[in-house]
């Protein structure tokens, strides 16, 4: 899938909240499309290039589509991950790549109107995690398929008992006793009639099923779970 076949169509910058669209348009949005190895390099340039600004970011984000610019956001994020494991390039150019991807998103999410009647949904990252990029992307995902979310960078015990669904973002699976106890804390706020999903790079092997409702790798699954249960009373 091309760039060019991702673009919007005129007037299309801005996008409703899930009370006006369908469900296969929702699952559209919420479904990331393929990206060529020459899209990521093209932002990889970009976000490294030395001056980059708020316009360029724009500049590249208007006139895609959302999850599209989504999908390469999370292929330049893992092609930076192996770089740094290679010890290709340094903290500090890692800190500024990632700062630049997270200017994008907000770019990006700038054009999603806030749905009146929507699924509510919180979303979490593991409190030990390095980065916040994963719960920024996933957050993000949600809000341009129309869905009503609440990102918690970090999670102090604020209760989550009147949301409709509890999404947590996991990018670290060597540290699943911390990741254990965090869940049972997430579950004593919420209640246990609140969907708790576990989701990221790092969750199928962080044991955390035991204390999820669900571990999922699918955007599409984890609200579609919520949704059930939502329905279920």
């Amino acid at each position: 899938m091309t760039v060019s076949s991702q673009r919007t169509s005129a007037g299309g910058n801005s996008f409703p909240g899930s009370d006006v669209l369908s469900a296969s348009l929702r699952t559209q949005r919420l479904t990331l499309p393929a990206v060529h190895n020459r899209d990521t390099t093209k932002l990889i340039d970009l976000i490294t290039a030395l001056e980059v600004t708020a316009s360029d970011l724009a500049a590249y984000s208007n006139g895609l589509r959302p999850p599209f610019v989504f999908a390469v956001i999370q292929s330049v994020a893992r092609r930076l991950g192996q770089r740094w494991t290679r010890d290709e390039i340094d903290f500090g150019d890692l800190s500024i790549s990632l700062s630049r991807l997270h200017e994008l998103l907000q770019v990006t999410s700038a054009r999603f109107e806030r749905p009146e009647n929507a699924l509510s949904l919180a979303v979490l990252v593991q409190p030990f995690d390095d980065h916040l990029l994963g719960g920024v992307l996933l957050d993000a995902r949600l809000r341009c398929a129309g869905y009503a979310t609440e990102f918690f960078p970090t999670w102090s015990g604020q209760s989550l008992s009147e949301f409709d669904g509890i999404l947590v973002s996991v990018s670290n699976s060597g540290r699943a006793s911390e990741l254990s106890e965090f869940l049972l804390r997430i579950r004593r706020s919420a209640g246990p009639d609140v969907p708790l999903i576990v989701g990221g790079p790092g969750a199928s092997g962080a044991g955390s099923s035991a204390d999820a409702d669900l571990v999922t790798s699918s955007l599409v699954d984890a609200v579609a779970f919520c949704e059930r249960r939502l329905a279920a009373g």
